[in-house]
């Protein structure tokens, strides 16, 4: 039992608690440098995500930080193009270079939004109600969104969370919710992608139990934290997070 596992996975526990973020877009490279063959790595984060995000997604719903309104559109738009995903990758068996095209341009999305927003916060404009709520919004928008979510996880395992929080950061005001509508949303997608890697098979267990003997407490701590500090300082803590990612898919 590697220590270093356990290490892991309570430090993406943690940021998956206070963000709802950070799975897919940190773990999956950590395990690439730890050794684990890439297709086995994704698999195996998709399945301690889900795991992890379920521990999460009730701390947040007991508290009511949950949008519920966005995520059933979401998830109408996620269910079908995760099937769809799926048949292709059982043809494809994760092609490089089209694995390669998504992460340089989710990567490009992460940094130029996470920038923007982050200067934004800056000058203050965050103040003005600019920030709706999500019932104004058609449903199909988030459909749409749900969509391109589903296929980016099935074929990299990152995009629930990252993605998500791009569009929430944008029409949600309370951090908290952010991360509990976050949440909730990427527990299902998650465990849906992880159903279908285990099916084909690039799921390790022994690794996947391992990451939650860390993962599980720091999920949990990361919960409590999120109710210590101030919304804004949660958004600016999760644009950071969203640019950190972004320079991570980039290498």
């Amino acid at each position: 039992m590697n220590p270093l596992i356990i290490l892991l996975g309570f430090v993406i526990g943690m940021l998956i608690g206070l963000s709802g973020m950070g799975g897919g877009a940190v773990l999956t490279p950590a395990l690439m440098l730890l050794g684990v063959p890439p297709i086995r790595a994704v698999g195996s984060d998709l399945l301690y995500m889900s795991i992890t995000r379920g521990v999460g997604s009730s701390l947040y719903m007991k508290s009511g930080k949950v949008e519920f309104k966005i995520v059933v559109p979401l998830l109408m738009g996620t269910i079908p193009s995760i099937v769809i995903s799926a048949l292709i990758l059982r043809t494809i068996m994760q092609s490089t270079i089209v694995n390669l095209v998504i992460r340089y341009l989710l990567s490009s999305i992460l940094i130029l939004t996470s920038t923007l927003h982050i200067i934004r916060l800056y000058r203050g404009n965050d103040k003005k109600e600019r920030l709706y709520r999500a019932q104004e919004y058609n449903w199909v928008f988030f459909v749409f969104v749900g969509f391109l979510i589903g296929v980016v996880v099935v074929f990299t395992s990152v995009g629930s969370g990252t993605i998500l929080a791009l569009v929430l950061l944008r029409f949600m005001k309370k951090g908290g919710k952010i991360v509990g509508t976050d949440m909730v949303y990427s527990f299902v997608v998650t465990s849906l992608a992880a159903i279908i890697h285990a099916i084909i098979g690039n799921v390790d267990i022994f690794l996947v139990l391992t990451l939650l003997m860390g993962s599980i407490p720091g999920v949990t701590m990361g919960f409590f934290i999120n109710h210590k500090i101030p919304d804004r300082y949660i958004l600016y803590t999760l644009s950071a997070l969203l640019f950190m990612m972004g320079i991570i898919l980039l290498l």
